[in-house]
């Protein structure tokens, strides 16, 4: 489960990863906590058994993540923070009907947007933030072999996008997919390999562009 909050005013941009992992030679449970604002990453490393999931709420020991509440404690750090006014998807599933196909991997959006309130202790220091949330999910056997994402919800207008893609071997199906989400003005326009959108991906200078057609439509 992935989740990142922004609050562009105080300088507030983290992501938080709650996961566990079954690979043999180490499996266990792990929070991941990436702070933009300082470069820094952190990865706590938990038992296997601490990993508890329940209905919509992952907890690994005293740390929770929900579709309302981030609680997160550890050394010196203490996250509390409120969701509300989520954008959820319009459709079951962000990968279409690719997420009933035998994949290696499986990536889901779980929202596009939502208000996060709360308070953000650091030592001696609290921020107290007001800002802007996203949530996702991404399971299975392993990671594919080349991969992407990116998703923004910071505009003047009511929108937010999603895309994602990448190689994932599989006996049923391409190599390559991807997906792309809009929310624009409450309404939602998908697209991706299963419903024959294509995405072309080009290197320029020190960055890369992409391009995603369907019909008439470019993005």
């Amino acid at each position: 489960w992935y989740f990142r909050v922004t609050d562009i005013e105080k300088s507030v941009n983290l992501a938080l990863i709650f996961a566990q992992t079954f690979f043999e030679n180490d499996p266990h449970a792990f929070l991941q906590i990436f702070d933009q604002t300082t470069a820094s990453n952190t990865y706590i490393k938990k038992p296997v058994e601490t990993f508890e999931f329940n209905e919509q709420t992952v907890m690994i020991d005293k740390n929770t993540l929900s579709l309302n509440k981030v609680f997160v404690v550890y050394e010196g750090l203490t996250i509390d923070l409120e969701i509300s006014q989520h954008d959820f998807l319009q459709k079951n599933s962000a990968m279409g009907y690719l997420a009933n196909l035998p994949l290696e991997c499986y990536q889901e959006v779980v929202y596009l947007k939502s208000k996060v309130t709360g308070t953000i202790k650091k030592g001696d220091e609290v921020i107290h933030v007001d800002g802007t949330g996203y949530m996702e999910k991404t399971y299975g056997k392993k990671f594919p072999k080349k991969w992407f994402w990116l998703q923004a919800n910071h505009f003047e207008d009511n929108v937010s996008f999603t895309l994602a893609g990448g190689h994932v071997p599989t006996l049923f199906f391409k190599k390559f997919g991807f997906f792309t989400i809009i929310h624009y003005k409450d309404n939602e326009y998908a697209f991706g390999t299963y419903n024959l959108a294509k995405c072309k991906i080009k290197e320029i200078g020190d960055h890369i562009e992409f391009t995603v057609t369907k019909g008439k439509f470019k993005l």
